[in-house]
C-alpha cells in the first residue's frame, strides 16, 4: 500500500554562518501492488492484483454458483488472463474472511440526521436476535477523530456499544462557511486513509459502509486552484484508488433521503467518474465520497428513509462474490490508469468491480538507493515556521529517513531545519509552499466563499 509521509519540520533562521552536511542514503518504504512482481519470457516486467467483483441479477439481488469461464476481463481495453478464481457463496473462509465496517459520519452530518441513523442501525443489528452473519464494527467519526471497535458477529454487543457512542456535537461545522468545508474534506480524507491502513493489516476483504452524506465537494465554489493544487488532488486520487484496491475495500455510500439534500446534489458526484489520467484533469469533486465507492466497486444509496433495509443490501454482497486473480504487464511509467472492466456471459446478469487501476513500474523490486549530499546555509532573522512537507522519490514511492540536511528552502533566505517527527498521514486538500519572507510569495486572488448553498459543497 501507498505511504506518503508528512515531515514536520521546524525552520530557524539565524546570523549567517556556512555548514556542510552529508547524511546518510535515506530508506525507501514501497507501495507495491498485491503480489510480488516476475518477467516474462521476453523480460517484461509482470505483476498481479487481486480484485472482487459482485455480480447482480436484473432485480439487484447477488448471482451465485458461476464459474471463471462465465467471466472475461479487459485490461486497457485488452484480454486479460484470470490466474486464479474463487467463488464464496455463504461463507468466507478463514484464511480469506469478510467483514463489514459500519461508520457514521457524526463530522459532516447534522445532530438530527445522526441520531436517526443511529436508530436505523440499532433496528438492522436487532434482526436474527442480533446474530450477524459476518463479522461488524462501528466506527463514530467525529471532528475529533475517529472511534472503532473490534469486529463481531454479535450485534447485541454491538448496540451497546453504540448506546455508549455519544452523538458529536463538532466545532468545525457548515456555519463556519468554505473555511469549515476544506478542513472537514481534509480531514474526512486523512480518516479514511489511515482507517484503509489499520484494515490493510488485516486479511481479507472488507465493506465499508459510510452512512451520512460524506465530505464536501468543494466542486462549484469559486476560489482559485493552482497547479499545485491539482497535483495535491491527483496524489490523493492515485493513492486512494492504489489503498482500496490493495486493501480490498469496497466503499459504500449510504445516506438517508434528507430533504436538505436536493436531487441535483445526490446526481451531481455522476460529474466526476470519468477517471483522471494526470495531475490537469485533476479535481478535488473527483475525490467525492460516492465517486470513490462508485469506482471500488461499491454503491451509492440515498433514495431511501430505510437506512437499515440499505444496509441489509450493501450487506449481501458480503454473501455471495468472486475473487479473482489477474497478471499483469507492469507500465514503464508511474501512475499509468488502466480502466478495468469485466463482463459476464449470460443474459441479465452484470458485475461491479473496480473501474480501474494506477499501473506502475515495480513490483517487489528493489530501487537503488539515492545519494543524499546536501550543504546548508544559516542566515539572520528571528522566524519560527511549522510546515508539512511529502517526500516522494521520483518513482512515486514514499521516502524514509530523512533528516534535516536534506531539506532546503526555495528562495533567496536559507533556513536550517530541524526535523521533528515522521508519521503516517492521509493526504490533504492544499499544501502551501514556503517562502522565506513575503516578498517572495506569489500572489493570488481568491474569492471568499459566499454562505450560499452550492451543488457540490455539502
Amino acid at each position: 500500500m501507498n505511504r506518503r509521509f508528512l515531515v514536520a519540520l521546524l525552520i530557524v533562521c539565524f546570523t549567517p554562518l556556512a555548514l556542510s552536511q552529508t547524511a546518510a542514503p535515506p530508506q525507501l518504504q514501497k507501495r507495491p501492488p498485491a503480489a510480488p512482481g516476475s518477467r516474462d519470457a521476453s523480460g517484461k516486467k509482470i505483476g498481479r492484483i487481486i480484485l472482487d467483483a459482485t455480480v447482480t441479477d436484473s432485480a439487484g439481488k447477488p448471482v451465485a454458483g458461476l464459474t471463471q469461464s462465465d467471466f472475461t476481463f479487459l485490461d486497457n481495453h485488452q484480454p486479460a488472463k484470470i490466474a486464479s478464481f474463487r467463488s464464496v457463496d455463504g461463507a468466507a473462509t478463514a484464511s480469506d474472511p469478510v467483514q463489514v465496517i459500519l461508520l457514521i459520519d457524526g463530522m459532516n452530518n447534522s445532530f438530527q440526521n445522526v441520531a436517526a441513523e443511529r436508530d436505523q442501525i440499532d433496528k438492522y443489528l436487532s434482526r436474527d436476535n442480533g446474530q450477524l452473519f459476518v463479522p461488524m464494527s462501528i466506527a463514530l467519526l467525529s471532528d475529533t477523530g475517529l472511534k472503532i471497535n473490534q469486529p463481531t458477529r454479535d450485534g447485541n454487543i454491538l448496540i451497546a456499544e453504540l448506546k455508549k457512542m455519544p452523538v458529536p456535537v463538532n466545532t468545525i461545522n457548515v456555519a463556519m462557511g468554505g473555511e469549515g468545508a476544506i478542513q472537514r474534506f481534509q480531514l474526512s480524507l486523512k480518516v479514511l486513509t489511515q482507517l484503509l491502513a489499520y484494515e490493510g493489516t488485516r486479511p481479507g476483504r472488507k465493506l465499508l459502509l459510510w452512512i451520512g452524506p460524506g465530505w464536501p465537494m468543494l466542486a462549484g465554489i469559486h476560489f482559485g486552484v493552482s497547479e499545485r493544487d491539482k497535483h495535491s488532488d491527483w496524489g490523493s486520487i492515485v493513492s486512494l484508488s492504489t489503498d482500496l484496491r490493495e486493501t480490498r475495500t469496497t466503499l459504500y455510500a449510504v445516506d438517508l433521503q434528507h430533504s436538505e439534500n436536493s436531487t441535483a446534489h445526490n446526481v451531481f458526484y455522476q460529474n466526476f467518474l470519468k477517471p483522471v489520467t494526470n495531475a490537469k484533469g485533476a479535481d478535488s469533486g473527483n475525490l467525492a465520497l460516492p465517486v470513490l465507492a462508485v469506482q471500488s466497486g461499491g454503491r451509492v444509496l440515498n433514495a431511501s428513509n430505510d437506512l437499515a433495509g440499505e444496509i441489509a443490501s450493501c450487506v449481501d454482497d458480503a454473501h455471495t462474490y468472486y475473487t479473482f486473480t489477474l497478471p499483469i504487464f507492469l507500465s514503464n511509467t508511474v501512475d499509468d490508469y488502466h480502466p478495468l472492466e469485466v463482463k459476464v456471459g449470460r443474459a441479465g446478469l452484470a458485475a461491479r468491480t473496480n473501474t480501474g487501476f494506477y499501473n506502475q513500474p515495480y513490483a517487489g523490486m528493489a530501487l537503488p538507493q539515492p545519494q543524499a549530499s546536501v550543504t546548508t546555509t544559516l542566515h539572520t532573522e528571528g522566524r519560527l515556521v511549522v510546515t508539512d512537507v511529502v517526500v516522494l522519490d521520483r518513482h512515486g514511492f514514499s521516502v524514509q529517513g530523512l533528516n534535516a540536511g536534506n531539506f532546503q528552502l526555495p528562495g533567496t533566505k536559507e533556513c536550517v531545519l530541524a526535523l521533528l517527527w515522521i508519521s503516517p498521514a492521509g493526504p490533504a486538500l492544499r499544501r502551501s509552499r514556503l517562502y522565506p519572507d513575503d516578498a517572495h510569495r506569489p500572489r493570488r486572488h481568491r474569492h471568499r466563499r459566499s454562505n450560499h448553498s452550492h451543488a457540490g459543497e455539502h
